[in-house]
Order: C-alpha cells, then structure tokens, then sequence
C-alpha cells in the first residue's frame, strides 16, 4: 500500500484495530484519525509518513500506539505529551529528541548486549521505510520468517543478514543521492570476520540519518 492514509477509512466508525505498518504510506498522519473514537489499537510503524502527529488523536483512547521508524512525530506540547503518557503501549520519537528509543536495546554494549533477533527485524523495520522514501521496493530478505515469536534457538543471527541490511541501505542512499555510509569491517566474510556490536549500531545511526535526510 503506498501513498495517503485512505480516508475510506474515516467511515469505519466502529473500527477498533487498525494496522498499517510497513508499507510505503506518505505525507502527514491525517487529524480524522481522531474521529474514530472506538479505536484502541493503531498501528502505523515503518512507513515513510511525516510531519507532527495531529492533535486530533488526543481524542482516542489508545491502549497501543505504534508510529516509530516513521518520520512522524508527537507534538512537544504538554497536553500531547500527558496523552502519550497514558497509552499503555507506545512507540515513537517526539519532535526534535534523540530517536535511538526506537530501538530495543538502545545501545548495544560490546560484550554485554547480545545481538537478538529482534535487533534484525526492527533495523528491516527501519531500512524498508527508508527505501519506501527513496521510491525504492522492500528488500528481500534470508531467513524473512524472523519475526519476535520465533522460538529461541531455532534462526540465528547470520552474516548474511547483515550483509543484506548494508546492501539495502546503500542502494536507498544512492536513489535519494545522499553519501554512502561507510562501515566497520566493509567485508563481512562467514565464519572469519566476527560479528560486532558496531556492525548493528552504524547500521542504526545510518538508517536514522537517511529517514531524516529524505523528511520534506
């Protein structure tokens, strides 16, 4: 799904749950959202939508609010910010502050935070929506059934994976003609060259500045 939020939505009154996430919707989140009252789940994470959160959503009594790797954000306002504070389960940056919150394990210590699965899925998360922005198709990936509830054990953290996250990277910032990143550890060859925390967190840091450097 690419383009608005559909307003056909705006007519489902009674609607309770509404997941969008990770496809390639643009442009501002629209302020009818808030007209549906009876909404307690809404879920807009990982796509290439921007601008300040409308203050029409303060009307909704969420329990769960998920609009992180986007390039939206909550209104710095006290009263947005005390609506924020009382959904039970929300994800997202607030305008102007540090975004590494959107990430589990914000940061990643050498020798202390294991690299975890869900590390992978969330910097996918990240990478697909800023391809999204760049006009480019979702990558496609080794492994694509890592989701959380696979059972521990059974997909391990590869190189491939990461090869893979750089590759995708890469080929956004050239379609939106921005400087390639550089990396540690360029190569990453299987079974010789050991997996760092580094590796993850430039990855981080790289699909941060290209979700920011490609907002209108």
């Amino acid at each position: 799904m690419s383009g608005p939020i559909p307003e056909t939505l705006s007519k489902l009154a009674n609607l309770a749950n509404l997941s969008l996430s990770e496809n390639a919707l643009t442009g501002p989140i629209p302020a009818w959202l808030g007209n549906l009252t009876n909404l307690s789940y809404l879920y807009l994470y990982a796509n290439p939508l921007t601008g300040p959160l409308p203050q029409s959503l303060t009307q909704l009594s969420l329990r769960s609010f998920w609009v992180h790797f986007t390039r939206a954000c909550a209104p710095t306002d006290a009263a947005f910010q005390a609506w924020v504070a009382m959904i039970e389960n929300f994800r997202g940056t607030t305008c102007g502050r540090d975004r590494t919150g959107e990430f589990t394990d914000p940061t990643l210590t050498p020798g202390t935070t294991g690299v975890r699965r869900v590390h992978v899925i969330e910097l996918r998360r990240l990478i697909n929506t800023v391809r999204a922005a760049c006009e480019l198709p979702h990558a496609a990936w080794t492994d694509r059934g890592i989701t959380p509830g696979i059972t521990p054990g059974e997909t391990p953290v590869r190189a491939v994976h990461l090869m893979e996250l750089r590759t995708a990277l890469t080929q956004a910032y050239t379609a939106c003609s921005l400087p390639t990143p550089t990396y540690t550890d360029p190569v990453i060859v299987r079974g010789v060259t050991p997996i760092k925390a580094v590796h993850w967190t430039e990855l981080r840091d790289a699909g941060v500045q290209a979700l920011e450097a490609t907002a209108p």
